[in-house]
């Protein structure tokens, strides 16, 4: 049974192309001239089917038509062509806290949203208590909202449309509502919809969240869909190609105090440039995860603008805090760049892999031997993959690498 079926589905929005301040300036410039406007394509030719009990998840950059896509599906706005169909109910969480008043309290404000949502007042009366719970607000729900803190009319709004059990639930990057464990706890029952056959659209930024919720994926760019089909497939496509978009990042200056304390960036002088940096699995296919205790393999593909008579490789790996765990220097390792052409390909390959599961950041450096804080070309924590534990074992402290070790037992003198 489908879902959720769209046809050649399209939104074209007129922009005014100049800022009107005055009544007086609008009525001269209709009179005159008439109102300059452009046309935006939010979305054109978008077509996809949802069947019962999947999760379809949409990825892409900022005004890709992510949100556009999702806003059709909910009815909140109508598309300019095409075709969109929906059986059941639908819930929708796209902008939490919408409809609330700050001078009600919490139990009024969930009535409040729930007839702006158009959600049944019988529903909320039989909803009221897990509604409250699973926003963790009981002590305060009797309090106005405006003594609440972001936080917490944020998981207020999240537990209103996880809690009034709908067919279909839109969900627009709001996983990452109120501390670790809330998110936690979000996810989970994110997951408890799925087992219980609910249809999820799922609007993200977080691929990790795309691949472990979603059965299928779309990819949208420029409101038009670049991929569509298996989740770890178009994620890793999505991923790929962002990778490719880093060498259009402008080069900065290096300056090593502001590069310690920077989140990522690209910095060096420009004479060699890194056109590509791929992660590969031992099978020597390009993946985000990388089973522990397997070999992984890092391609880096780079353009020498100048003649240069060596290089030197650096691949530093970190913690997602910006802590460094390792450093790679192919100088260290008795490797000698020796550049034979404009374009070259540099391959390291950490066999095995010694990190214990989590998610990782790497940073790319190509330099003059013996020189790393005179770069030519530093992609500064670009990049990222995540370790796996293929038996999903889970331990409290974990350290960040395994490293190789003989234990035995001496007997007593």
């Amino acid at each position: 049974m489908i879902a959720i079926e769209a046809k050649e589905l399209s939104k074209q929005y007129k922009l005014k192309s100049s800022k009107v301040t005055s009544f007086k300036e609008l009525v001269l410039k209709e009179l005159f001239r008439g109102t300059e406007t452009h046309t935006l394509w939010a979305l054109k030719d978008v077509s996809f089917s949802v069947e019962k009990g999947k999760t379809l998840g949409i990825i892409g950059g900022n005004g890709s038509g992510k949100t556009t896509l999702l806003r059709l599906i909910a009815g909140i706005t109508e598309p300019s062509s095409g075709m969109i169909r929906i059986q059941g109910r639908v819930a929708t969480i796209l902008e939490l806290g919408v409809g609330f008043h700050p001078e009600l309290n919490g139990i009024e404000n969930i009535y409040l949203q729930s007839a702006v949502s158009g959600i049944p007042r019988h529903i909320i009366d039989k909803s009221l208590d897990a509604i409250i719970d699973f926003a963790e607000l009981r002590s305060f729900i009797y309090m106005p909202l405006k003594y609440y803190s972001t936080g917490m009319s944020l998981r207020l709004g999240f537990s209103i449309a996880i809690n009034i059990e709908p067919d279909i639930l839109l969900i627009d990057e709001v996983l990452a509502v109120g501390d670790v464990r809330f998110q936690q706890k979000s996810l989970e029952k994110i997951k408890e919809f799925k087992r219980q056959n609910k249809t999820i659209v799922f609007v993200t930024h977080n691929l990790d969240q795309a691949e472990l919720l979603c059965d299928e994926v779309i990819w949208l760019d420029n409101g038009q869909i670049k991929a569509q089909g298996d989740a770890e497939e178009v994620v890793n496509h999505y991923v790929l190609h962002a990778n490719r978009l880093h060498r259009e990042t402008p080069l900065k200056p290096f300056d090593y105090e502001h590069c310690v304390i920077s989140d990522m960036g690209r910095y060096g002088s420009g004479e060699v440039t890194i056109d590509e940096v791929v992660i590969k699995r031992d099978d020597d296919t390009p993946a985000r995860h990388i089973p522990a205790g397997r070999p992984m393999r890092i391609e880096v593909n780079y353009t020498c603008h100048k003649p240069v008579k060596e290089l030197d490789c650096q691949l530093g790996i970190g913690r997602v805090d910006g802590a460094y765990v390792s450093l790679c220097c192919s100088e260290k390792y008795d490797v000698v760049i020796r550049p034979e052409s404009e374009r070259g390909k540099i391959v390291a390959i950490f066999e095995p892999m010694l990190f214990q599961p989590g998610k990782y950041l790497l940073t790319v450096e190509l330099c003059p031997p013996g020189q790393p804080l005179n770069p030519y070309d530093m992609q500064l924590r670009m990049y990222t993959f995540s370790v796996e534990d293929k038996d999903k074992e889970l331990e409290a402290l974990r350290p960040a690498v395994m490293l190789p070790a003989r234990v035995i037992i001496e007997p007593e003198e």
